[in-house]
């Protein structure tokens, strides 16, 4: 499994531009990261101010983050510009903790410099410090 992933980053950083191989490969670790099992509470942050250019149909999945696509469809659903309100929150089911951000910045890579995300993660980073 390790190997296959390893091979398919090598791929993917071919085929994307050298300026943004350190984003995927930053990517690539936080999935991995993601994918471990946890205790804590989990919390959705996105955002539905960007329409997403595609949108995605996929075979059910054996594994959460492995995904065999079918089609790809021409789409104006909102999200991030890449992530689908769905599909950002499909894996978070307690909706007390979903965080819709409307403000700007609020596409896939500007949403982490927005203000109120910074908030949201300074409070419960605060309310785990005091438990």
């Amino acid at each position: 499994m390790m190997r296959m992933v390893r091979l398919i980053l090598r791929v993917i950083l071919f085929v994307w531009d050298k300026k943004l191989h350190s984003y995927i490969r930053d990517a690539n670790a936080i999935s991995e990261t993601l994918r471990r099992p946890i205790s804590i509470k989990i919390h959705c942050i996105y955002s539905d101010q960007h329409q997403t250019p595609i949108h995605y149909i996929v075979k059910p999945p054996h594994h959460p983050q492995e995904f065999e696509v079918i089609e790809e469809i021409p789409s104006l659903i909102n999200g991030d510009g890449t992530v689908t309100c769905a599909s950002a929150i499909a894996y978070s089911p307690d909706l007390n903790n979903h965080h819709l951000i409307q403000s700007k910045p609020s596409d896939h890579l500007g949403i982490c410099h927005n203000e109120k995300v910074y908030a949201i993660l300074k409070s419960e980073l605060n309310k785990l410090g005091k438990s």
